[in-house]
């Protein structure tokens, strides 16, 4: 993939990108061993070929060692026609999980590009006096709320808003892959997870990390950019057709805009701060950052290798990030019981609704129906995934002498959760499904995301390898 341009780094830094997609970072010496090694060369010719072209003298020793204890255990340069069964990889705690790709990197790429004429900066400007146009009009002479509320009332409005907002969201990531193109980039697949309990879908950026910084923010704001469209489209509609639910789906656009100029977790706002910065991933490196601001204690390495103004900017950013994320964290967990207690009453709401509908032959109340029921079950799933990263993390920070014994005593435990509840609430019949639906949700989805979780790391090991990168991969709401 080339240098690292427009970098916040003090050092030159150089990207490669295994096969199977993952990122690393490399130093000059690392990437001109991989560059040159073909498969066949000898470790003399090679340590001398990169002599050469680089400013440092390579021995053969050296060569030998870097390549043993750098890139082959991470996949980057193979000695052997065997490959490895698994490859450590990126896995950072505010990842993307549960990924599945809708659209291929080809579909997507016919999709795009004919829409690049729409980041001409004619079009650009005439869509944003558009916007705040159509903002200025609507301000002034209707009122979301009264609209909000008589929304409630028609099942088939709500599905067309509903409707017209996943196609919001699909055409958000669109924007991004868009925008990638635009800028010279090859955009990848866009598909659908989960991040932390929230359904969502993404596209897949990686290779705008070979862009310069213009590239990478024009492919950061594409997103933001299109949910705008999106706006206006829908209120040319309004004017034209006077359907005043589609005045919700203009509030709803602004609200994702707003929400993903944030420059929290992954929203586009963190991919604007990085790239703004020069820094991969300062979300990585707050953590670090934090940890490198109590007195008395050096730096950390991955903020020492920051240039004073980059360094600058990811402490004032961590000060602000980490605060958020503990209390995100620490609300996910307080409203645990009663996520877990409304998707039920709302997944029972759902089924009633389609229960309702299939009697009265109302296919657009059992569409309702069926999204209220999805939507209730994706958090719960999220929030047991979620749970399971997290006490994996602790659990792998315990020295390794405990860590057994933690394992079997927290499986233990979920295994004791689970007899009891069938033993209590069904066996003996004190109470039936339809009163313990709390307890029966969190055992169902711990052990359901206990299995995800197995399987995922049966297929792919899991390693901090601090050469890795995460992949760039933007979330619509």
């Amino acid at each position: 993939m080339g240098r690292y341009a427009d970098s916040g780094l003090r050092e030159p830094v150089y990207l490669v990108r295994r096969k199977d997609g993952q990122v690393a970072q490399l130093s000059e010496l690392l990437y001109l061993l991989v560059q040159e090694a073909d498969g066949g060369r000898p470790l003399n010719e090679l340590a001398s070929r990169v002599s050469k072209r680089s400013a440092r003298a390579l021995g053969t020793d050296a060569a030998a060692h870097l390549i043993d204890r750098h890139l082959r255990p991470n996949g980057l340069l193979l000695t052997t026609d065997a490959e490895p069964d698994v490859l450590p990889r990126a896995d950072p705690l505010l990842a993307l999980r549960l990924r599945i790709a809708a659209l291929p990197p080809a579909t997507v790429r016919r999709i795009v590009g004919p829409l690049r004429p729409l980041f001409y900066r004619a079009v650009v400007l005439g869509a944003l006096i558009a916007l705040a146009a159509l903002d200025g009009y609507l301000l002034a002479s209707r009122s979301v709320t009264h609209v909000l509320a008589a929304l409630v009332s028609d099942p088939v409005g709500v599905v067309v808003v509903g409707a017209l907002a996943i196609a919001g969201v699909l055409a958000h990531e669109l924007g991004h892959a868009t925008g990638c193109r635009y800028a010279g980039g090859s955009p990848g697949a866009i598909g659908v997870g989960v991040y932390i309990v929230w359904p969502v879908m993404y596209s897949d950026l990686t290779d705008t990390y070979r862009l310069d910084r213009r590239g990478r923010l024009c492919a950061d704001v594409g997103g933001m950019y299109f949910s705008a469209l999106w706006a206006v489209a829908a209120g040319i509609g309004y004017l034209l057709t006077g359907y005043e639910p589609l005045l919700v789906l203009i509030f709803a656009q602004h609200l994702e805009i707003a929400t993903q100029a944030l420059p929290l977790l992954r929203f586009d706002g963190h991919y604007v701060l990085s790239d703004l910065a020069g820094v991969p991933d300062a979300l990585s490196r707050v953590r670090p950052a934090l940890a490198s601001l109590r007195p008395g204690r050096p730096p950390h390495p991955s903020i020492e290798a920051l240039t004073p103004a980059a360094r600058r900017v990811i402490r004032a950013y961590a000060l602000i990030t980490g605060p958020a994320v503990i209390a995100l964290f620490g609300l996910v967990a307080l409203n645990a019981p009663a996520l877990v207690h409304a998707a039920a009453d709302a997944g029972a709401e759902g089924a009633a609704d389609i229960a309702t509908a299939w009697g009265s032959h109302d296919p657009a109340a059992g569409a309702v129906g069926f999204v209220r029921v999805l939507f209730a079950g994706l958090p719960v799933a999220g929030l047991a995934y979620t749970l399971v990263l997290v006490l994996g993390r602790v659990v792998r920070s315990i020295p390794e002498t405990l860590r057994v014994l933690v394992r079997e005593v927290a499986a233990g435990l979920l295994l004791g959760t689970v007899i009891l509840y069938l033993f209590f609430y069904l066996a003996i019949g004190s109470a039936g499904p339809g009163t313990a639906r709390a307890p029966a949700v969190a055992a169902i989805g711990a052990l359901v995301a206990w299995g995800v979780h197995a399987w995922s790391r049966h297929r792919s090991r899991e390693a901090v390898v601090p050469y890795l990168r995460q992949a760039r991969e933007r979330r619509g709401f």
